[in-house]
């Protein structure tokens, strides 16, 4: 921990810890969480370091002001702990249960695809995008859009029930449509940056690094996890300052600007869809992924539920990472076959 000297306002700057980082929007939820903390004058949260800066107006010590912060983001899948308190090993054992359920989950894929259910490489691409979508929409990734989402619930409230649903109902339009549109546009782009069948396959392959590192981040074992690229957290701030603004298309323009946000999820798709290089083909990448996100932010959005709490997130997170990596794994494996590498 580090602790400067008191200030002539008695304000303290404190270095946590933090489990559960994985994006930029990770960063960008846990600062917003613990600003709403009485007597926090900044916060910054650096996912290389997997630490919190703190400067707060208070003389308690680092450990409960820990476990104050931690009660905080818990529902959203962080931990915060001061720099003196030891991990646990719990966050190995964790793996004891992971590792099954990713296995049944990942002979199951394997079934449907000897079965000719998904026999064909769109079908498999599609396959994959919704579950990947599911799986942001449980994780704390996404948290930042489901913050989105209660957000313009309280919002419209005064509003009235009806303009209220109006605007969730706008949101996600905004968003489902959005993808698909801007998904096309990917693609296009990617027509254009692929000429050859080897550039095709580098690009394979680097969208593949990023959902393994998207995927070992999803485990937890790194301190700060690896690198991904990243929209800069200011930019990132400007979009979602977008939700203060009191015009009645605010809602479709937000979901759709959550397209840009840095959501490591968000990114791997947009790398598959990059890859794909076709404007229908990439738009229902996109549009899979979004709809795979759909069913938990829509229950947010209508019936304010709160899934994350209800998870046992580190046995969920490494759950998902080792399927994210298999799927990485068997992207280059096919890319590889079909070019006639191997």
């Amino acid at each position: 921990m580090s602790e400067a000297a008191l200030s002539p306002k008695n304000v303290r700057c404190y270095e946590f810890k933090v489990n559960g980082m994985h994006c930029t929007a990770c960063e960008l939820l846990i600062e917003d969480r613990l600003k709403e903390s009485k007597g926090v004058k900044s916060v910054e949260a650096k996912l290389s370091k997997g630490t919190v800066k703190v400067e707060v107006d208070s003389d308690a010590d680092a450990e409960k002001l820990a476990l104050e912060f931690s009660k905080l983001v818990k529902d959203d899948g962080y931990e915060i702990l001061a720099a003196t308190t030891k991990q646990s090993l719990s966050n190995w054992e964790e793996f004891v249960y992971a590792i099954p359920i990713a296995i049944i989950f990942l002979l199951i894929f394997a079934i449907l695809q000897t079965s000719g259910i998904l026999n064909t490489g769109a079908t498999t691409n599609l396959f994959q995008t919704f579950v990947l979508g599911i799986i942001a929409s449980l994780s704390s990734c996404m948290a930042l859009v489901g913050g989105l989402v209660l957000a313009l619930s309280n919002k419209y409230a005064e509003a009235g029930i009806v303009k209220s649903r109006a605007a969730q109902i706008s949101f996600h339009i905004g968003r489902i449509g959005g993808f698909f549109f801007l998904g096309g546009i990917l693609g296009v782009v990617g027509a254009v940056l692929k000429p050859t069948l080897t550039f095709a396959l580098i690009l394979t392959v680097i969208v593949s690094v990023l959902m393994l590192a998207l995927g070992i981040n999803q485990l937890g074992i790194f301190k700060g996890g690896i690198g991904l690229i990243k929209l800069p957290k200011g930019i990132s701030r400007k979009l979602l300052s977008l939700q203060d603004l009191n015009y009645s298309f605010i809602p479709l323009i937000l979901g759709l600007v959550t397209f840009f946000l840095p959501c490591g999820f968000t990114l791997a798709v947009q790398g598959i869809a990059l890859e794909q290089g076709n404007f229908l083909e990439s738009a229902l990448t996109m549009f899979t992924f979004a709809l795979g996100t759909f069913p938990v932010l829509g229950l947010l959005s209508f019936a304010s539920v709160n899934f994350a709490g209800k998870l046992k997130s580190g046995v969920f997170m490494k759950t998902t990472g080792l399927i994210i990596i298999a799927f990485a794994l068997y992207n280059v494996y096919g890319s590889l076959v079909a070019n006639g590498v191997i």
